[in-house]
């Protein structure tokens, strides 16, 4: 599933929680950063731990090995 696809999805759910009386600014449907952890400590960690998960950003050089 490309990205653009998931981004309307969420773009579907803030559009229906809106109309049933949601907050609109307690959710940001562009605000997703798509990823697979593969590891974390005691808790999974966020852009407020100053953890970004977007594809142009690892926090050690990867080696795949096949």
């Amino acid at each position: 599933m490309a990205f653009d696809d998931l981004l309307a999805i969420r773009q579907d759910i803030f559009n229906l929680y809106r109309k049933k009386g949601g907050e609109g600014a307690l959710f940001q449907p562009e605000s997703f950063w798509p990823h697979v952890t593969i590891g974390f400590d005691r808790r999974d960690l966020f852009i407020e731990d100053g953890i970004y998960k977007g594809s142009n950003y690892c926090y050690a050089r990867i080696h795949l090995v096949k």
